[in-house]
């Protein structure tokens, strides 16, 4: 037969041989019972599923002032997994501040929801720590944002922190290049 070296039988290692499944539990027999499971009408799982796909989703434009103090640290929590991995609203959440624009010292996004009040578990959870003074008002579809992008203030901002520049003073313009011809 094949010689491997790194497996030794277990007389030649002085242990004692012992069969995989210990008292032979679980082994399939006659006498034993099988495991069985009660099984749900399948119309009671219909009417369950209708009730969650009926629940509407409504989308909001919201209007918020960020409280400036809190932005490092929403910038690193958007960008450290962990708003992204809170369910059920976490990817939503995310995409609604690359979405969001910076518009007259306040922030407006669109975010889709299903809560009764609106955006109740993203307050509770997110919002309220970085945003005062909150709007929500019902859209019927969407419509562009004008202004600077959050993201990217948030981002220059965080850039800007780590360089060593104060946190006292508020900007959100950027250099932009400009071709002269």
């Amino acid at each position: 037969m094949f010689d491997r070296s790194g497996i030794r039988s277990a007389s030649k290692s002085g242990q004692e041989r012992q069969p995989l499944n210990r008292d032979d539990e679980g082994q399939g027999s006659n006498e034993e019972p099988h495991l069985t499971a009660k099984v749900a009408n399948p119309t009671e799982i219909g009417k369950i599923a209708y009730k969650i796909r009926s629940k509407p989703a409504t989308l909001y434009l919201i209007r918020a002032r960020p409280i400036i103090a809190e932005m490092e640290r929403f910038w690193d929590l958007l960008n450290d997994g962990t708003i992204e991995t809170q369910e059920p609203d976490g990817r939503e959440i995310i995409s609604s501040m690359r979405r969001a624009v910076m518009k007259g010292g306040g922030v407006e996004w669109h975010e889709t929801c299903y809560c009764s009040p609106p955006l109740r578990h993203e307050r509770a959870t997110v919002y309220d720590q970085f945003f005062a003074d909150m709007e929500i008002r019902p859209l019927v579809s969407t419509t562009a944002l004008e202004g600077e992008s959050f993201w990217h203030y948030l981002e220059y901002r965080k850039r800007e922190k780590d360089n060593g520049h104060k946190d006292d003073t508020i900007s959100v313009t950027r250099y932009v290049p400009v071709r002269i011809f």
